[in-house]
């Protein structure tokens, strides 16, 4: 049983988790910079300040870095500002048409709240500022400007925290440091130190984060820098954040406003001590009776130009605003304990004299360290309980400690993952993990949404008659993938030729660890439901490289009554889906990424799956992908506006490309891919997938559907199933009803959910992707089942079976395609992806349309993958045209091609052909690895101004002929041009 002030201490922390989201919500996005020609040429081309702001966030793994646009006018920057939203200004101090104090008036005039700051390479006198009227507003803040990009992020966090703190702090007493300093010098050589301390702070305590969520509240947690140039700044930001202070950095140099000869920064100090004597406070003087007047004040005095700034301000940071490593030191001060994250403090204490405990309890060292680390209310909670005098001894100082700690370590657990434990009652709820590595892209991707699903979330308040959840799920991490690889002596495949089969072979001989098989017997023991055992590779799902549908997933009906025959079929599975990691497939893809293979290491997934048993097949009503960008709309759709593939059964139909329905969310009833009879009867779904009930394990091998049964749409039997998907073709009226009723043909419309709102799949869609792109500041992919409840007994259910970042398109160089190369071209595409200009192909494999056999596609594929083979040995990349949709595991729709069959192809070409009606199928793993890669992708359709010419293909001489393929060889390679900004593209004869 907890104590009152424990219980009361852990309903706060999970408040302030809750509050966690909200914070940093005002992020900066968008600069305008302002320079002359001399400038803009030193900023660019010598400190290339925008390159080195991208590389500078990204080192620091921050979620999005802000865009620079220059302006090199006054004229032009004013013009800027009012077409676009921009969050702050940096302009410099010598502009070639106007005083730049004259423009940031201008500026504030229009957009009083918006911050202007000022770059000089030399200081400037305060032009902004008259005695008899006060601070004219223009110019926020001035730095001086020495080519130092570190310079320049910190004017972006400060600005940031500029826009946060007051918000942050009222909402989860986040902690700030303020920098009291008028010189624009000192001012420009402390804050780039002190930012950097800090993010490199909140780095270092990333490594601790259990999960998505942890690691996100680390972020939004860390402390705040506000900046005060004058006296009257200072004592106002001081009395407005006293209560949040964890320091200031002043200067004895503080001018008072529009008085820059007077000199007030040990009145300021004398301010700060007498309302918070303990608060630490650099003093940065070169008086020296100022410095030792500030010493009298409790004051660390430092030479504010000492030529050693940069590790007296790491120094301080450490001892004082608990940086670094937390240090335990005996009363020599020797050290006796390090502590470098969380999870060690609670080892470390145990160590600890009794006496050194005291100690440490009667100093501010540890709550420091706490709030360095954002752990606000368990800083609160220590600082409180031992100022009211509870420290009757050693005993009493440890069990407060240890108390705390427990609190944070059960609400965390209790939040999203925990460990799997095999005395537990019941075998699988919530999200569990086997190991203490990494579980991987996919499975980061769940912990995150399952932490956004909760039942005070506003996604579920907003659709209470429909169950939103991420299913059970148990991650078996990748620390066991290593330990097993290493003890079976198997990391030799990571470079290997040889065969899956025999990969997988050598895989199914080794023996997991002991522990690992131990947990597993205690889980399959109490787990009788159907599971999915899906991959979770640390590369998998990344915004860069998403390795989609590239490794293993079995399914298994898990329904044997014999225990041991269900452990050594998911034992089976799980060595198969870690085998996978060097399969050829994996291999190729990583090749194309430059990725090494050893490099990567596999988390499995071992989820419930989700649906009901509906005769002999077990499956979901309805399982689909949705993506929040649209790579091709239509009509009045946006890109932005998202895009869903829906099918009814198992998701294999949508991922790998077969039959589906397509839909935007925001106009459900837009089909054009049903606009006419016909054309819903051809591209409507005719078969699905379901898991195999009577399915046995043994002979689990590389196939993964095996264990799948695919059936006619005409043999559910589900009437409750059927009437929610179905409509009926009536033949004689050559019509189609919006319902499902005898004389006819049941035709899969899902017109009861997109006409009728019989569930409000589209709604949830979008919020569920607005959840996800909020959250991951980028265009997220979903993937989806829904389970309808038996008899009608109870509500829908939506499974969320995995969310993944989709491939940034980010900023695209102006590629600029000319009406008289268009002329010229053999190839145009209104549906092209990509952007750039390739002038190096010289090789192209097309597949003959005279000799083409839709019934021969899985030939054509094998007839690809050798001369791809051929092609890499030869290190010469080449264009890939044919028909229909290429990667589909359909082989009516397309060339069912892996990533293997295709390496080397640099730009891939779908065409039409009268047997084929596919269109692009956004929501499949081939198409999405394909846009991750940035291949270019021209997609020739009927209807619109596209074409490609067979007259030019004819006039050139073909190096090599198969059954289907011709491959032409040219002298001078071909350009190929795609403008991304407008999805076109051309392929033509270089000049």
């Amino acid at each position: 049983m907890l104590s009152e002030p424990i219980e009361r201490l852990m309903d706060a922390y999970e408040r302030n988790v809750n509050n966690y989201h909200l914070l940093m919500s005002r992020r900066v996005k968008d600069i305008l910079l302002i320079s002359n020609l001399y400038d803009a040429c030193i900023i660019n081309e010598d400190c290339r300040l925008a390159e080195r702001i991208v590389r500078e966030y990204r080192g620091l793994n921050l979620s999005r870095p802000p865009r620079v646009t220059w302006a090199a006018a006054a004229d032009d920057a004013l013009t800027l500002l009012d077409q676009n939203d921009f969050d702050m200004v940096i302009t410099m101090y010598r502009l070639a048409d106007v005083d730049a104090f004259v423009l940031g008036r201008k500026i504030k005039s229009r957009w009083p709240n918006l911050p202007v700051l000022m770059l000089t390479h030399n200081p400037v006198p305060p032009l902004y500022c008259l005695p008899e009227i006060g601070r004219i507003p223009g110019i926020d803040h001035i730095f001086r400007w020495s080519g130092d990009a570190d310079l320049s992020m910190s004017m972006i966090k400060c600005v940031e925290d500029l826009k946060n703190v007051k918000m942050d702090t009222e909402r989860a007493g986040i902690r700030v440091i303020m920098v009291a300093e008028s010189s624009q010098q000192q001012l420009s050589a402390v804050l780039p130190i002190l930012y950097r301390e800090i993010m490199t702070q909140n780095e270092a305590a990333l490594e601790e984060g259990l999960d998505e969520e942890d690691r996100l509240i680390i972020r939004q947690t860390r402390p705040k820098v506000i900046i005060a140039d004058h006296y009257e700044a200072a004592e106002r930001l001081f009395r407005q954040y006293k209560h949040y202070l964890m320091g200031i950095i002043g200067s004895s140099e503080l001018d008072q406003e529009c008085r820059p000869e007077a000199r007030t920064g040990l009145n300021f100090l004398k301010i700060v001590h007498a309302e918070k004597p303990d608060l630490p406070f650099l003093f940065l003087t070169e008086n020296r009776e100022d410095g030792q007047a500030a010493e009298k004040l409790s004051a660390v005095v430092v030479n504010a130009f000492e030529t050693n700034l940069k590790t007296t301000l790491v120094d301080y940071g450490r001892e004082f605003f608990g940086f670094g490593d937390f240090v335990f030191r005996d009363h020599e001060q020797k050290e006796i304990g390090r502590v470098r994250s969380f999870n060690q403090l609670t080892s470390v204490l145990e160590r600890i004299p009794d006496d050194i405990i005291e100690e440490v309890a009667k100093t501010p060292a540890l709550c420091r360290w706490l709030y360095a680390r954002g752990e606000i209310v368990l800083a609160d909670h220590l600082q409180n309980r031992f100022s009211e005098g509870e420290m009757d001894g050693p005993d009493r100082v440890r069990q407060i400690l240890e108390e705390t700690l427990q609190v944070r370590r059960i609400t965390r657990q209790k939040r999203i993952v925990t460990d799997f434990d095999r005395n537990a009652d019941s075998a699988l709820t919530g999200f569990m993990k086997i190991g203490h590595g990494s579980m991987g892209g996919k499975a980061r991707g769940l912990v995150f949404l399952a932490s956004q699903i909760n039942p005070e979330a506003d996604l579920i308040k907003q659709f209470p008659d429909v169950r939103i959840y991420v299913p059970d799920t148990l991650v078996i991490t990748t620390d066991v993938f290593e330990a097993f690889v290493e003890s079976n002596q198997l990391d030799i495949y990571s470079r290997t030729t040889m065969k899956d089969d025999e990969i997988a072979e050598r895989f199914l001989d080794g023996r997991l660890p002991a522990s690992v098989y131990d947990d597993l017997k205690a889980f399959i023991a109490k787990t009788t439901y159907p599971l999915a055992v899906r991959s979770s590779s640390l590369l998998e799902d990344s915004q860069s490289r998403p390795y989609a549908g590239i490794y293993k997933t079995y399914m298994l009906p898990n329904n044997h009554q014999d225990p041991e025959e269900r452990l050594n079929e998911l034992i089976r599975a799980v060595k198969l889906v870690m085998a996978s990691t060097f399969f050829e497939e994996p291999r190729a893809f990583a090749a194309r990424t430059l990725q090494k293979p050893d490099e990567e290491k596999m988390a499995v997934i071992i989820q419930r799956l989700v649906g009901r048993q509906y005769e002999d097949l077990f499956f979901p009503g309805i399982s689909g992908v949705a993506q929040s960008y649209n790579y091709y709309p239509m009509g009045p759709m946006k890109p932005e506006d998202g895009i869903a593939n829906i099918a009814v059964g198992l998701g294999k139909s949508v991922v790998e490309g077969e039959r589906s329905l397509r839909f935007c969310p925001l106009y459900p009833q837009q089909l054009p891919q049903f606009s006419i009879v016909e054309d819903i009867l051809e591209n409507a779904q005719r078969e699905f997938y379901g898991l195999r009930s009577d399915w046995r394990g043994a002979d689990l091998g590389l196939r993964e559907e095996s264990a799948l049964e695919k059936r006619d749409i005409m043999d559910i039997k589900d009437p409750a199933l059927m009437q929610l998907v179905a409509s009926t073709y009536m033949p004689e009226e050559h019509r189609i009803k919006d319902t499902v009723m005898s004389g006819g043909h049941p035709v899969v419309t899902f017109a009861s959910i997109l006409k009728y709102g019989a569930i409000p799949l589209p709604e949830i869609l979008s919020a569920v992707m607005d959840v996800g792109q909020k959250g991951m500041d980028c265009a997220v992919d979903v993937e989806f089942s829904i389970n309808l409840p038996q008899d009608g007994a109870g509500v829908p259910e939506l499974a969320i079976l995995q969310i993944r970042p989709m491939a940034s398109r980010g900023a695209m160089a102006p590629v600029d395609i000319l009406p008289e190369e268009t002329k010229r071209s053999f190839c145009y595409s209104e549906n092209a992806l990509g952007n750039g200009v390739n002038r190096e192909l010289t090789d192209i494999i097309y597949v003959k349309p005279a000799d083409f056999d839709s019934s021969k596609t899985v030939d054509i594929a094998r007839e690809i993958g050798r001369l791809n083979a051929e092609l890499a040995k030869e290190g010469r990349k080449y264009i890939l045209i044919g028909p229909g949709r290429w990667g589909s595991a359909d082989p009516w729709l397309g060339i069912p091609v892996r990533w293997a069959d295709i390496s080397g192809a640099a730009v891939i070409v779908e065409t039409t052909h009268a047997s084929f009606t596919a269109d692009p199928s956004q929501g499949s793993h081939f198409f999405h690895n394909m846009t991750s890669l940035g291949m270019n992708y021209l997609n020739i359709t009927n209807g619109n101004q596209d074409f490609i010419k067979p007259s030019w293909f004819n006039s050139r001489p073909v190096m090599r002929v198969t059954r289907f393929l011709s491959h032409i060889r040219l002298n001078r390679p071909v350009v190929v041009k795609v403008d991304g900004r407008r999805s076109t593209g051309i392929i033509l004869d270089s000049r």
